[in-house]
């Protein structure tokens, strides 16, 4: 029986500025943990989408390798015009370099003809590049 006669005891229950007080802090968590984390989120997908733009640069080094062992290991010129048509049949990148080279005795490159080596750098969309050296096989 309660100490006090004709008073029940009252349940126990939150004030309102106990709740209001909880709100706050757990708002303010929040947020902090929003900014804190809110950016790493945000970039989360970018390793994915490097990963799939490096994978496309590799298949389409893939396919011009492939081409060039298939149809032009003894006419240079016929790939290299493959390769700068305004719409490659290679797939999505963008020529940074298409020229002819040879290297000197030391490793040296210098300016090269038909006859010799083609080099190829293509870049993808994110800026990443590949650098191709087909050599003239008679």
């Amino acid at each position: 029986m309660c100490a006090h006669a004709g008073v029940s005891p009252r349940p126990s229950r939150f004030s309102l500025t106990e709740l209001i007080v909880a709100l706050v802090i757990t708002a303010i968590l929040g947020a902090t943990l929003i900014a804190y984390f809110g950016s790493a989120v945000l970039r989360s997908a970018d390793p994915a989408r490097r990963l799939r733009e490096t994978a496309a640069l590799m298949s389409v080094a893939e396919r011009i390798t492939a081409d060039y062992e298939d149809n032009y290991q003894n006419d240079l010129p016929s790939l290299r015009a493959q390769i700068t048509q305004s719409s490659p049949p290679y797939g999505d990148y963008e020529l940074v370099d298409s020229s002819y080279v040879q290297f000197d005795s030391d490793g040296n490159e210098q300016a090269g003809t038909v006859t010799d080596i083609l080099k190829v750098k293509i870049r993808n969309g994110i800026g990443e590049s590949l650098t191709l050296l087909f050599p003239y096989m008679p």
